[in-house]
């Protein structure tokens, strides 16, 4: 049996090679929605990547649509989604203060160096939030300013608040941060019903790899396909944000 999507093709059984997780509509081994959904918009074929992400009812899918229809220069619809969007969540109501800006901004035809005072107040407003929209604010401002401004996450701070959970919750291992080209992600004292998914977001706050871990082993992330700088990661325990972290790639 051959599946295609966009220029992607899989050979054999694709039903058999759907991971456990059934909110994922076209994952494929290594192949998640939002590599194929990226993979079609390189390949000029918008449809196809807006088709694999509207079938999922989830925050992170509602962001994708936005990013593709923003991507694709479709400022319009990129705004009536992002409108649509619930904001019920702070992470939600931080990405859509983020894109409202980059959308303006695109319409306009204008740049990240040529925010009005207005845009200004609204990305300072972001800077220092924990959510990957918050990072995005933090560096867009360092872009402009020149200034190294506070991290956002202090780590001897996360460090106390992973050390005053329960001994029995599940603990993350995120290492080396610095990093070259791997990251290594290990779940300790998990539930083998538990699930963690690493969301990695870029400078600008946009999605860009999402990946189901596994807790029964050690998880290696491929980083060498991206360029040095500041990412932010992500974890979700059973669709509740579990820690946030910011990653360095040298």
């Amino acid at each position: 049996m051959l599946l295609r999507i966009c220029s992607l093709q899989f050979t054999g059984n694709p039903v058999k090679k759907l991971l456990h997780n059934t909110k994922i509509f076209f994952t494929f081994v290594n192949f998640d929605k939002l590599f194929t959904s990226q993979h079609c918009i390189n390949e000029g074929e918008t449809d196809s990547a807006l088709f694999i992400v509207g079938n999922e009812d989830t925050n992170w899918a509602k962001e994708r649509e936005v990013e593709i229809y923003y991507t694709t220069g479709d400022y319009k619809s990129a705004l009536e989604k992002l409108d649509a969007m619930p904001g019920d969540e702070q992470n939600s109501i931080d990405f859509k203060t983020l894109y409202g800006v980059h959308i303006d901004i695109a319409e306009d035809g204008r740049n990240i160096l040529s925010l009005t005072e207005a845009e200004l107040d609204v990305i300072e407003s972001l800077a220092g939030k924990q959510s990957p929209s918050g990072i995005a604010g933090e560096n867009i401002l360092q872009f402009i300013t020149g200034i190294d401004y506070p991290e956002v996450f202090d780590p001897e701070i996360e460090e106390e608040k992973r050390m005053a959970q329960p001994a029995s919750q599940s603990n993350l291992l995120i290492y080396p941060n610095p990093t070259n080209n791997e990251l290594f992600i290990q779940i300790e004292n998990a539930v083998s019903d538990d699930e963690y998914v690493l969301y990695l977001y870029d400078i600008t706050g946009s999605l860009i790899n999402r990946i189901v871990l596994q807790s029964s082993t050690l998880n290696q992330i491929q980083l060498s396909n991206y360029s040095t700088g500041i990412y932010v990661a992500r974890i979700d325990e059973n669709n509740a944000i579990k820690r946030i972290e910011k990653i360095i790639k040298n």
